[in-house]
């Protein structure tokens, strides 16, 4: 009983807590995008934490801000985060004491599903305080400021299927 109410108080103390840091998260491709549609692309997500202040747990979500090229697919946790029970959209980690990350940090691996030509603009957000699996917590009690990401997919005909579309319009006009 004790063990709970020290763990209700702590989690009250991080909501409460004014914010201490800032937090950039960014996305960083991977590959080259390219078509067909039914393909995928892949974005890590990386955040940069300032050297005096430790992260040990984030949530948050990734939106599809404009266009419809691609979608969101699926999120890998990168080491040495652990899985957070009960995440909404499973894009949450969590590092036990007395490790904290610091630095620039690799969260996870973002997938998302090609659909068409054109580009989208992919985002990061958080319900904060709506949802409190949501955020960046810091090793000190305290909630981070976090200045979330945006990052683009620009999906592009691939040099064979281009070079065909070319022969194809020279043929027509012919």
């Amino acid at each position: 009983m004790k063990m709970r109410a020290v763990c209700c108080m702590a989690l009250l103390g991080l909501i409460l807590s004014p914010a201490m840091a800032d937090v950039v998260v960014s996305f960083v491709p991977q590959d080259q995008v390219g078509w067909p549609p039914g393909g995928t692309t892949t974005m890590d997500l990386v955040a940069e934490i300032p050297e005096d202040e430790g992260v040990i747990a984030f949530g948050f979500n990734i939106d599809i801000l404009s266009g419809t090229s691609a979608t969101f697919a699926s999120f890998a946790l990168a080491a040495p985060w652990d899985p957070i029970a009960g995440s909404d959209d499973g894009i949450a980690g969590v590092l036990f004491p007395p490790d904290a990350a610091t630095g620039t940090v690799l969260l996870g691996t973002a997938t998302f599903n090609l659909v068409e030509l054109g580009v989208t603009e992919v985002g990061t957000s958080d319900d904060y305080p709506d949802d409190l699996l949501e955020g960046f917590w810091l090793e000190g009690v305290g909630v981070a400021n976090v200045i979330y990401g945006m990052g683009t997919i620009t999906v592009v005909p691939e040099p064979a299927a281009l070079a065909l579309l070319a022969l194809g319009a020279l043929i027509r006009r012919r």
